[in-house]
Parts: structure tokens; C-alpha cells; sequence
């Protein structure tokens, strides 16, 4: 059995950690019942020597000892956490009581029962090598009792036929034991060889998963990214900047320690904030001169042909957050629906003010890039006005470790 799990384990390397894990479940399983058995056996032995001292009975010696090595094998087990420990302690117990009981003869005659179940019972409680150890010790043991001229020393009379059957019942006991526990342990290796079979097809399993998921992931991001680009493309003096908007909110919500995963969603939702610009004429958006009252008016619907577009992806249901409320104010001020303060989720308030930062920080058609000291002002001054003063403060801590203004159109992201 040995060599066919050596060999399983060496063709299929991915279930080794699989085999130990269940390795160690079933030795904390078998160390647990050992415990149990051994206790059981104990009070037994226990209750069996009040038994005998009630009746005067010889056998009192071998249910006391019983009884404490039962006791021992249970403690021994227990605090050791070794199987093999316990099961030693509870063979020397087997042992010595039926060593006893074979020279006592048991109560009428109830010893010739168990001599003949010894191989069966050892092998079954105590396992292959404790179990063959315990029957040949008592078929020696029994042997020369019986055979030799320690039989005067026997209390009881187990008569001539059963002496005469003795060697040929026990021999037939023990091979139908061996030939049990062989039959058992040949279930095992093939339970074993069906199990690496199922944990290697899992394995597979797992790995075609994650394959599909990371080419789900990247088939959302590509798409995600098309359709940012999509967006930006209507407004030739706003080139990237979805992205950017993403990669400045991606910032924030590290700054603010939030997850790897927290901060990819930020960032995804970064990225189609403007995604309402879609339902918005060139004309409007590549405008040069003010917009008159009625254009300005419809500008302002983005947000909420946004948050449409958005709101039925069920899969990502935060997605249409940024579109709906980037542009709603600290102080309440804002659009579409007039949200104040904690009442704006927190990531329209995270893409609010990365969205104002890259206005400032990027060419428009009416300027150039703002110096980075103007950006940080306005940044300051809409501090609780605008902005939440909590997210404004870590964006000003990004600007001020930004010292070669790179957080800007057209520059590397901050590392």
C-alpha cells in the first residue's frame, strides 16, 4: 500500500498536500476514538472489579490492572497525540487482562470464547502490526500453557477436545483475521487510488476555473477600458482622462487602506464615470465658447444617462454609483439629485475629487495645465465645501509627495 501511494503521490504531485491534510484528519480521528475506547474499557474494567470483589473472585487482579492500564493508554494518548503511543499502552492491557483470564478460565468457561476471537479482535482494535504482535503472542502463550507442564498451574479445566481443537480453530481464527484485514486494506488502496483520482480531477478543475475567471477578469477590463476610450474619444481635449480619473481614485482608496480588490472596483469605476457623456452631442461637449443655460442644462444629464446605462450590470451593482453622484458636493450643492456630506456614497466622493483633480491637472480647450500649486489651493479651498475634508486631505498628501508633478495629463502615474 505504501508503494502504490509513492507512486500515486509521485504521478500526481498537486494531491500531495490533499493526502497530508487527510493523513492528519485521520490521525486526529483515530486518536479521538482511541481515547474514547480506551476510557469505555476502563470504567468496564472498573466496574468489572467491583463485580469481582463483591463475588471474591480471582480474576480482580486483572480487571484492576485493566483498569489502570486502560486509563493510561487514554492519558498517554491524549497528551502525547500519538495513535501508536496509546495503542501500545492499551495492547499491554489486552495482553496482561487476557493473560489472566487464560489461566482463571474466566467465568465458566467464558475464556475458551475469546481465546478463539483473539487474532480477530487484535487485529480489528489495535491495528495490522499491534494486532499480529498481541496473536502470536498469546498463541505462544497459549501453547505452552496448554502444552507443556505449566498447565498445572491453570484454574480451570478446559477439557481434553478443546485442547485437541485448540491449535487448528486458533490457525483458522487467525488466517480468516489476516485474510479480513488484507481484504480491508485492499478496499483502502483502491479508496486511495479513487481519491488522487478525484483530487487530481479537481486540481484540474481548480486550475481550468481560474483560467476562465482571469479570462473573464481580463475580457471585462479590455471592455471596460474600450468603452472608457469610447467616452473619451468624443471630447478631443480630454484624451485618457477616464483613466485617469481611475488611477487617481485607485490611489486614494490605497491611501485610505482599502484591498487590493476594493481598489480595483474603485478603479473600474473610475474608469465609466463619464460613460453619460455618451448620450451628449459633440457639439455640447467639444464646445470652445460658454455654454448658454440650456446646453449647461444638458451637460448636467450625464450623470443620470450614466447611472441608466450602468444600473442594470447585476454582477457589478456599485459600478453605476460613480456615474450617478460624481459630481454632487460636500455642501450639497451638487447634481443630479442635491446629496450632502456622508449621505453621497463613498466612492462617488472618492471619484468626485479625482475627477476635479484631473480637470485642473490637464489641458482643456479654454487652457493649460494648472501649476500644481493652483491645484493644490483649489484642492485646500474645496475642502468640506466641495469635497470631503477626509478623502481632500489625503489627496493633498498625494500632491505634496508628488514633488516632480508627475500626477498630471500626460505624466506617469505616482509610484
Amino acid at each position: 500500500m505504501r508503494h502504490i501511494l509513492n507512486t500515486n503521490t509521485a504521478e500526481e504531485p498537486a494531491a500531495d498536500k490533499h493526502l497530508e491534510e487527510e493523513k492528519q484528519q485521520k490521525e486526529k480521528r483515530d486518536i479521538k476514538t482511541l481515547v474514547l475506547v480506551s476510557s469505555l474499557m476502563s470504567l468496564c474494567c472498573i466496574f468489572m472489579s467491583i463485580v469481582n470483589i463483591y463475588k471474591h473472585s480471582d480474576l480482580l487482579f486483572s480487571t484492576i490492572l485493566g483498569a489502570v492500564l486502560f486509563l493510561a493508554a487514554a492519558v498517554a494518548c491524549w497528551l502525547s497525540k500519538s495513535r501508536r503511543v496509546g495503542t501500545s499502552i492499551a495492547a499491554v492491557a489486552v495482553a496482561v487482562m487476557f493473560s489472566w483470564y487464560a489461566v482463571t478460565g474466566g467465568n465458566d468457561g467464558f475464556a475458551i470464547l475469546w481465546i478463539l476471537l483473539v487474532p480477530s479482535i487484535s487485529l480489528l482494535a489495535c491495528g495490522f502490526r499491534e494486532g499480529l504482535f498481541l496473536s502470536v503472542y498469546f498463541a505462544l502463550f497459549l501453547m505452552a500453557l496448554f502444552y507443556t507442564p505449566l498447565r498445572q498451574y491453570l484454574q480451570y479445566d478446559y477439557g481434553e477436545t478443546f485442547l485437541f481443537r485448540f491449535p487448528l480453530l486458533y490457525c483458522i481464527d487467525m488466517a480468516t483475521s489476516l485474510a479480513g484485514f488484507r481484504i480491508k486494506d485492499k478496499f483502502q488502496e483502491e479508496n486511495q487510488r479513487y481519491k488522487l483520482k478525484l483530487l487530481s480531477y479537481n486540481d484540474d478543475l481548480e486550475e481550468e476555473v481560474k483560467k476562465q475567471t482571469t479570462k473573464v477578469k481580463n475580457f471585462s477590463r479590455q471592455l471596460i477600458s474600450a468603452l472608457a476610450k469610447t467616452i473619451d474619444a468624443k471630447d478631443r481635449y480630454t484624451n485618457g482622462h477616464s483613466e485617469r480619473v481611475a488611477e487617481y481614485a485607485r490611489m486614494l482608496a490605497a491611501e485610505m487602506g482599502k484591498s487590493k480588490q476594493e481598489q480595483e472596483q474603485i478603479y473600474n469605476i473610475g474608469m465609466l464615470h463619464d460613460i453619460g457623456k455618451i448620450g451628449i452631442s459633440e457639439e455640447i461637449i467639444n464646445k470652445t465658447t460658454k455654454l448658454t443655460e440650456e446646453e449647461y442644462h444638458i451637460i448636467k444629464t450625464h450623470p443620470l444617462i450614466g447611472a441608466n446605462i450602468l444600473e442594470n450590470i447585476s454582477e457589478m451593482p456599485e459600478i453605476a454609483i460613480g456615474a450617478r453622484w460624481h459630481h454632487e458636493r460636500y455642501d450639497g450643492k451638487g447634481y443630479p439629485d442635491g446629496l450632502k456630506g456622508e449621505d453621497i456614497p463613498e466612492i462617488a466622493r472618492i471619484i468626485a475629487i479625482a475627477d476635479a483633480y484631473d480637470a485642473m491637472a490637464s489641458n482643456r480647450s479654454y487652457r493649460k495645465v494648472l501649476p500644481q500649486s493652483t491645484v493644490r489651493s483649489e484642492i485646500q479651498k474645496g475642502r468640506g465645501t466641495q469635497f470631503d475634508p477626509e478623502i481632500a486631505d489625503l489627496m493633498l498628501r498625494l500632491i505634496d509627495r508628488d514633488t516632480e508633478y508627475h500626477m498630471k495629463e500626460s505624466g506617469p502615474s505616482l509610484s
